[in-house]
C-alpha cells in the first residue's frame, strides 16, 4: 500500500536496567552455548515497573521531542504482547489519563509483537481516511519480570526477552520522516504455532501456567505441520511483505539503507531477508537488538531511534521496518528520512 502525507514527527523510548548475558550466565539463567552460538549480549529488566507506566514514560519523551508548540494528539493507539495489567483493564485509558489526554478515540491493538507497526498502519488510515485526524500517538510496552515466563530460555532458542517501551507520533503536517508504504498480512495456517494443543475455552478454575514457545511449537509440529514446512512458510511470508513495501516505496532492495526487524536470532534475519535481497548484514538492526532484547512490538522504533542518533541512517535514506507475531501476522513500513530529527541537534 502506497502512503502519502503521513509523517513521523517524533520517537520516544524507555529502557530500564540493563543486564548483560555474562551476568545471566554467571547466575545460571542463560547458557554459554547459546551465548557463543547466537551472540546475544544482554537485555533490559524492569522489575516492578509496569508496562503501561513505561509506555507513559516513552510517550512523554516523544511528545516532548515535538518541540513547542506541540501538536495536539487526535488519536491514540497502544499495543502489548505480554501482561499489561488486570483482566478487563483499559490500558489505553490508563495511559491517556497519565498523559492528560481526553476526548479522543483510542484503541488497544492485540497483535502481539506486531502490535506497534500494526498500530501505525491503523493510524495511517485515521490520518488519510474518513476520520480526518491530523495526528496520532502510538505506544507499546512490555515487562517480562514474572515467573510466568523465562526471559532467557522461555521463548525460541534465538530470542531473549527484554523490557521497555516505545512511542511514536504521526502527523499530517510534517515531520523528520515520511511513511511512504505500509503492508500487512496474516498466515492463519500457523495460528497454532503459539497455541499448541491448548484449549480455546477459559479454564474452569483460575490458573497461571508459564509460557513456553518451545512446548507449543513442539505440539504444533507433531500434530499439524512439519517444522521445515512451517519455517519455509514464515520465510516466504515475511520476505513477501518486505518486498511489497520496497516496491510500493518506488525503490530497489539496494536502496534500503537499513532493514529493522524483530530482535531475534540474526541467522534467521540473514536467511529470510539478507540473502534473498542482497542486503549487507551491516544494514540491519541486529547489533542493536542483541544488546536490547526482544521488547515485543517496541523493537523497531527503539532501533530506529538509536540508528538516527548514531547517524547510521539520515536524510535521504529509506528504512524498512518489519514485525511479525502469532497468528501468523506481519507488517512492514517503508520510511523515508527527510531530515535529522531536531531533538538530536
Amino acid at each position: 500500500m502506497k502512503v502519502q502525507g503521513v509523517y513521523v514527527s517524533s520517537i520516544g523510548t524507555y529502557l530500564p536496567q540493563p543486564v548483560s548475558a555474562e551476568e545471566a550466565i554467571a547466575q545460571g539463567l542463560y547458557d554459554q552455548e547459546l551465548y557463543d552460538t547466537i551472540g546475544w549480549r544482554g537485555t533490559h529488566v524492569a522489575g516492578r515497573q509496569s508496562a503501561p507506566d513505561m509506555a507513559v514514560r516513552a510517550a512523554r519523551q516523544a511528545l516532548g521531542r515535538q518541540g513547542e508548540p506541540s501538536e495536539p494528539v487526535e488519536s491514540f493507539l497502544h499495543s502489548g504482547a505480554f501482561y499489561q495489567g488486570p483482566d478487563e483493564v483499559s490500558v489505553p485509558g490508563y495511559i491517556m489519563r497519565e498523559l492528560g489526554l481526553d476526548g479522543i478515540p483510542s484503541l488497544d491493538i492485540r497483535q502481539g509483537c506486531n502490535g506497534m507497526l500494526a498500530g501505525v498502519e491503523v493510524a495511517v488510515g485515521r490520518l488519510t481516511g474518513a476520520a480526518r485526524c491530523d495526528s496520532a500517538l502510538i505506544t507499546s510496552a512490555e515487562n517480562h519480570s514474572t515467573p510466568l515466563i523465562d526471559r532467557w530460555r522461555g521463548s525460541a532458542p534465538g530470542i531473549v526477552m527484554g523490557d521497555g517501551a516505545a512511542a511514536v507520533t504521526l502527523s499530517s503536517e510534517g515531520g523528520f520522516a515520511e511513511i511512504v508504504a505500509a503492508n500487512s498480512s496474516t498466515l492463519p495456517a500457523l495460528e497454532g504455532w503459539h497455541r499448541g494443543d491448548d484449549d480455546l475455552l477459559p479454564p474452569r478454575e483460575p490458573r497461571f501456567q508459564p509460557l513456553s514457545l518451545g512446548r507449543t511449537v513442539e505440539e504444533f509440529t507433531k500434530s499439524t505441520m512439519a517444522m521445515t514446512e512451517a519455517i519455509d512458510l514464515i520465510s516466504k511470508f515475511s520476505l513477501d511483505l518486505v518486498q511489497r513495501s520496497i516496491v510500493d516505496a518506488g525503490i530497489n532492495a539496494s536502496d534500503v539503507a537499513a532493514l529493522i526487524s524483530v530482535n531475534a536470532d540474526g541467522r534467521a534475519l540473514e536467511q529470510w531477508f539478507l540473502e534473498p535481497l542482497g542486503i549487507p548484514a551491516g544494514r540491519t538492526s541486529w547489533e542493536i537488538g542483541r544488546t536490547v532484547g526482544h521488547v515485543g512490538g517496541c523493537d523497531q522504533f527503539i532501533s530506529l531511534d538509536r540508528m538516527l542518533a548514531s547517524r547510521a541512517v539520515g536524510p535521504g535514506d529509506h528504512v524498512i521496518l518489519h514485525a511479525a507475531a502469532p497468528g501468523w501476522t506481519g507488517t512492514t513500513l517503508a520510511v523515508r528520512i527527510a531530515e535529522r530529527p531536531p531533538w538530536l541537534d
